[in-house]
């Protein structure tokens, strides 16, 4: 998982690994705060998403990872902070 703030939007990419995913959940944490799982979603092959509630100054971090019909990957990706 990478990114890049722009502003006060975080473009996140990463690698689809995956051959039978639905798509992709991204969890997102706010500074030291609690996960919000499943913050947001995309279709299978698409490998990017643009966060653009982020607020200058905050610290936000990142993960994400595939899921089917059967649930979420039991692997996330790595962790993506930006400030």
């Amino acid at each position: 998982l990478e990114g890049t703030l722009i502003n006060t939007q975080v473009a996140l990419t990463w690698v689809d690994n995956s051959t039978n995913e639905t798509g992709f959940k991204i969890d997102r944490k706010v500074g030291s705060g609690n996960w919000v799982v499943d913050y947001a979603s995309v279709n299978a092959d698409v490998i990017n998403y643009t966060d653009t509630s982020v607020s200058q100054g905050m610290t936000y971090t990142y993960r994400a990872c595939s899921y089917n019909a059967v649930g979420k990957s039991l692997n996330y990706s790595n962790l993506y902070t930006v400030t």
